[in-house]
């Protein structure tokens, strides 16, 4: 059977919140002054915007595009070519592609961007339904995608494309109304500021002065300064702890001084003791998929297929489906999640065909089920559910009066008046009904509740009647409580007649309790 999605809406009265919407609010008062420790960095409220935005692209761009090859993690490359960690693989491909002499810097030169067109990304990832880009200003090769003040012609202005990456990609994409963020390496494979066993492993450090203060801070604040990111994605928590790195001391003055203070949003990479412990959203490891409502907002960060930058031993057999994507989304969001979905562009700056298809499929079916996604919460009764009819639910909520704000659909049909402090709650079906009936057990219904199809034309009704799930049988009632069985219409006419996407459709339920 292909994968269907199925959106119910249901009216709900909100009681208590849950974990991520308790840490998700506005920030504490104009005269807080955060101090450089765990206590008080943490203690500084995540700017809701971020919540309420839940899908975005991260890109992974820079002179290992030029390469592009490995067989796991091709912006990995500089390393494998120092350690052999991947079996001498790497080495072997370079020496016999470049020569021995062939240095990873020289790859420099080579990193043009001849056809890049910041404006066309943009509009794809506008496109694609994310509310926010992610994008690489310096991975751990030390490459610089601006003009660094730490980076003599190892940067994009004075060397291989000649461009202001950083600052011309910011422009393009607030230009579409997406928020703009940038990752950023802690260290650097190669520098001699930052010494490295490359037959053992790390060494005990304690000569990390110089790097921390010429480039980790100096680069950090210039992005800071110079491009105002909306996310700053720090990464790389295996060397250095946030004593050494003085990355502590960074957000207490991104927190207080900085012209982001207000709606910066940072992620959990800030030393080797803070990964899924201190810092804004926790991203735990990478592919971080738990399965359950988290105490602390989280993100999966994911890659297509399995390299993050674009790798040319990757074949379309690698690369997840929309359908598989768009699963791996809801499920994130109904447990307090979002989802910051990886590009990798080739060194020419093509986003490859495969890869934007992917992403404009994700972008229809956000297009009608959105309103299911953006500035949802996860409902604090139920997240999932398998129903009777052999269906995986997961449930998202959100107030009325945001709904009507973030769903055409609705708006549409109720009017810009809805002022009401109730809950719509959300259940995300991930195949359709085989018998043509859906009994959902945990969504509340009364005698008045109606049913309507969302689709690309509008609102289509559909029959629904209150029902109990007791024992694996479901028994219809008159009176009020939980539980509604749906009438649906068949597949063929969701998919030709509404004009639905091929694994997304959603229920409007009105009326409800």
């Amino acid at each position: 059977m292909e994968l269907f999605t199925l959106v119910l809406v249901a009216v709900v009265l909100w009681g208590q919140t849950t974990p991520v919407e308790a840490l998700v609010k506005q920030r504490k008062s104009e005269d807080t002054i955060y101090q450089p420790t765990w206590e008080s960095l943490d203690s500084r409220p995540l700017p809701t915007w971020y919540d309420e935005a839940k899908f975005g692209i991260f890109i992974h761009w820079g002179i290992f595009s030029v390469p592009s090859w490995s067989h796991q993690a091709a912006e990995w490359y500089i390393q494998y070519l120092l350690t052999g960690d991947d079996h001498n693989a790497t080495r072997e491909f370079h020496y016999s592609t470049y020569g021995p002499d062939f240095k990873y810097a020289d790859f420099g030169p080579m990193f043009k961007a001849e056809l890049w067109d910041p404006e066309a990304w943009a509009q794809l990832f506008s496109d694609a339904g994310a509310k926010f880009v992610l994008f690489t200003s310096k991975h751990c090769d030390g490459w610089a995608n601006w003009k660094s003040p730490a980076k003599w012609n190892y940067n994009s202005v004075d060397n291989g494309p000649h461009r202001d990456l950083v600052g011309e990609l910011t422009n393009a994409t607030r230009a579409q109304g997406l928020r703009m963020g940038l990752y950023y390496c802690n260290i650097e494979w190669g520098n001699p500021l930052l010494p490295w066993d490359y037959m053992h492993g790390p060494v005990p450090y304690s000569g990390q002065e110089q790097y921390v203060e010429q480039v980790f801070l100096t680069e950090l604040k210039d992005i800071t300064v110079k491009y105002k990111p909306d996310i700053i994605n720090g990464d790389y928590c295996v060397l250095l702890n946030s004593s050494q790195l003085r990355s502590r001391e960074f957000l207490a003055w991104l927190y207080n001084e900085s012209p982001v203070k207000d709606d910066v949003i940072v992620d959990d990479r800030w030393g080797t003791d803070a990964r899924c412990a201190h810092g804004g959203y926790w991203t735990c490891h990478d592919r971080f998929q738990p399965g359950t409502l988290q105490p602390h907002k989280w993100t999966d960060e994911m890659t297509m297929a399995t390299s993050w930058g674009f790798d040319r031993l990757e074949t379309v057999n690698d690369y997840k489906s929309a359908e598989e994507m768009v699963s791996i989304l809801i499920s994130n969001v109904a447990y307090g999640g979002n989802l910051i979905l990886n590009i990798g562009p080739t060194a020419d700056g093509r986003i490859i065909p495969l890869m934007a298809e992917r992403l404009l499929q994700i972008g229809s079916w956000l297009k009608i089920n959105g309103g299911a996604i953006y500035a949802s919460q996860p409902w604090k009764t139920k997240q999932s559910e398998n129903t009777t009819d052999g269906v995986l639910v997961y449930y998202t909520a959100k107030t009325a009066s945001d709904k009507v704000k973030n769903d055409i659909h609705y708006k549409s049909h109720v009017g810009d008046g809805d002022t009401a402090t109730t809950m719509n709650l959300y259940a995300i079906l991930m195949s359709w009904p085989e018998e043509g009936k859906l009994t959902l057990s945990a969504p509340p219904c009364s005698s008045t509740t109606t049913a309507s199809l969302l689709t690309a034309k509008g609102l289509v009704k559909l029959d629904a009647i209150c029902a109990t799930v007791m024992g694996g049988r479901v028994n219809t009632r008159a009176s009020d409580g939980n539980g509604v069985t749906i009438t649906m219409p068949s597949a063929t006419m969701a998919l030709d007649k509404a004009r639905l996407v091929p694994y997304a459709f959603t229920i409007l339920m009105e009326n409800s309790i």
